[in-house]
Protein backbone atom coordinates (compact mmCIF):
# COMPACT_ATOMS: atom_id res chain seq x y z
CA UNK A 1 0.00 0.00 0.00
CA UNK A 2 1.27 3.55 -1.31
CA UNK A 3 2.40 5.61 1.96
CA UNK A 4 3.27 9.34 1.76
CA UNK A 5 4.23 11.41 4.72
CA UNK A 6 5.22 14.94 4.43
CA UNK A 7 8.72 15.52 6.13
CA UNK A 8 7.30 18.55 8.68
CA UNK A 9 10.52 20.40 6.59
CA UNK A 10 9.82 23.06 4.10
CA UNK A 11 8.99 20.82 1.51
CA UNK A 12 9.82 17.02 1.17
CA UNK A 13 8.20 13.81 1.54
CA UNK A 14 8.74 10.14 2.16
CA UNK A 15 7.40 7.86 0.21
CA UNK A 16 7.05 3.97 1.11
CA UNK A 17 5.15 1.10 -0.26
CA UNK A 18 6.46 0.94 -3.89
CA UNK A 19 9.32 -0.96 -5.62
CA UNK A 20 10.49 0.21 -8.43
CA UNK A 21 12.79 -3.16 -9.25
CA UNK A 22 8.75 -4.35 -10.29
CA UNK A 23 6.47 -2.70 -12.62
CA UNK A 24 4.66 0.10 -11.16
CA UNK A 25 0.87 0.90 -11.92
CA UNK A 26 -0.13 4.20 -13.81
CA UNK A 27 -2.31 4.81 -11.01
CA UNK A 28 0.58 4.69 -8.80
CA UNK A 29 3.09 6.69 -11.08
CA UNK A 30 -0.34 9.51 -10.98
CA UNK A 31 -0.26 9.26 -7.04
CA UNK A 32 3.73 9.74 -6.98
CA UNK A 33 3.89 12.36 -9.47
CA UNK A 34 0.63 14.33 -8.02
CA UNK A 35 3.03 14.20 -4.24
CA UNK A 36 6.20 15.34 -6.46
CA UNK A 37 4.27 18.39 -7.14
CA UNK A 38 3.05 19.26 -3.77
CA UNK A 39 6.18 18.47 -1.62
CA UNK A 40 9.06 18.89 -4.74
CA UNK A 41 11.40 16.61 -3.12
CA UNK A 42 10.54 12.68 -2.58
CA UNK A 43 12.45 10.13 -0.43
CA UNK A 44 12.04 6.51 -1.20
CA UNK A 45 13.75 4.51 1.25
CA UNK A 46 15.27 1.50 0.67
CA UNK A 47 15.07 1.33 -3.04
CA UNK A 48 17.96 -0.68 -5.03
CA UNK A 49 18.92 0.69 -8.36
CA UNK A 50 21.90 -0.06 -10.97
CA UNK A 51 22.25 3.02 -13.19
CA UNK A 52 19.84 1.59 -15.83
CA UNK A 53 17.26 1.50 -13.14
CA UNK A 54 17.70 4.70 -12.12
CA UNK A 55 17.50 6.11 -15.74
CA UNK A 56 13.86 4.16 -15.84
CA UNK A 57 12.93 5.57 -12.54
CA UNK A 58 14.01 9.10 -13.59
CA UNK A 59 11.94 8.53 -16.67
CA UNK A 60 8.67 7.93 -14.83
CA UNK A 61 8.65 11.93 -14.56
CA UNK A 62 9.42 12.78 -17.78
CA UNK A 63 12.18 12.89 -20.24
CA UNK A 64 15.83 13.11 -19.21
CA UNK A 65 17.63 16.22 -20.71
CA UNK A 66 20.83 17.54 -20.82
CA UNK A 67 22.25 20.04 -18.33
CA UNK A 68 25.10 21.71 -19.54
CA UNK A 69 26.40 22.22 -15.67
CA UNK A 70 27.16 18.94 -14.90
CA UNK A 71 29.15 16.05 -16.38
CA UNK A 72 28.11 12.87 -16.24
CA UNK A 73 29.52 9.92 -14.62
CA UNK A 74 32.10 7.91 -16.33
CA UNK A 75 30.20 5.15 -18.54
CA UNK A 76 26.70 6.25 -18.15
CA UNK A 77 26.01 9.33 -20.45
CA UNK A 78 22.81 10.14 -18.50
CA UNK A 79 23.16 10.29 -15.20
CA UNK A 80 25.39 12.77 -13.04
CA UNK A 81 26.67 12.49 -9.57
CA UNK A 82 25.51 15.48 -7.06
CA UNK A 83 27.33 15.80 -4.15
CA UNK A 84 29.20 18.21 -1.59
CA UNK A 85 31.98 17.09 0.44
CA UNK A 86 30.85 17.25 4.34
CA UNK A 87 33.78 20.56 4.69
CA UNK A 88 32.14 21.97 1.80
CA UNK A 89 30.58 25.62 2.81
Amino acid sequence: MLEITPTGQACGAVVRGVDFCADVSTVTLKTIRSAWLEHHVLIFPNQTFDNDRLVSFAEYFGPIGDDPYFAPIEGHDRIAAVRREADET
